[in-house]
């Protein structure tokens, strides 16, 4: 995207859903929009609908994964940038079921996280959202290099998949997979500020 363009976006002031659309079909052939489909706007003057550019290199490992299909994950770490950029704050983490084998090797992972945003009235919204680890079913689906990398990483993978429904949950659906031409554009991602002002 150009820097006339960026300008553009950090200077608009968005009122109504009318302008929303209109701002969201200007820059959905430059970005990949994570805004809700409507928004209450103009309960709360104070509070305003902000916008964060978050950009994804498709050939850092920190950043995306490769998954079946030719496709792309995003990594925690990636997924972590989205959900502050949204002023997505996660209230409790925590692990909720784990079990292992008789070696004690881990076979499955039920991960939960509490979450808590701001909408644009003011209101504040809240969620739980679980994520999970299965090994049994890596076993059934997938190849034999990738069961063993996802089960040293099965922590990470069941909280990596509760936070990204926590994300689905709170904004617009965050896709859990996506094609290297979709990465290409950066995420446009909503956030909702006060203007103390």
């Amino acid at each position: 995207m150009s820097n006339d363009k960026l300008a553009n976006v950090s200077k608009s002031v968005i009122s109504s859903t009318e302008e929303m659309s209109t701002f969201l079909q200007n820059l959905k052939e430059h970005t990949y929009p994570l805004f809700p489909e409507t928004v209450n706007f103009g309960v709360r003057p104070e509070f305003k609908l902000s916008a964060t550019i978050v950009s994804v290199d498709v050939n850092n490992e920190r950043d995306v994964y490769p998954v079946d299909g030719g496709k792309y994950a995003l990594h925690l770490n990636k997924i972590n940038e989205i959900a502050q950029a949204s002023d997505l704050k996660i209230t409790d983490s925590r692990i909720i079921d784990r079990k292992v084998d008789n070696d004690g090797r881990v076979t499955y992972i039920s991960h939960q996280v509490s979450w808590e945003m701001r909408n644009i009235d003011g209101s504040i919204k809240s969620g739980v959202a679980t994520g999970k680890y299965d090994y049994y079913n890596d076993v059934a689906t997938k190849k034999e290099g990738q069961v063993k990398t996802r089960r040293k990483h099965a922590e990470a993978l069941a909280e990596s998949n509760a936070l990204t429904r926590a994300f689905n949950k709170a904004i617009a659906k965050l896709p859990q997979s996506f094609s290297k031409n979709e990465l290409s554009k950066p995420f446009l991602i909503p956030c909702v500020i006060q203007d103390t002002n």
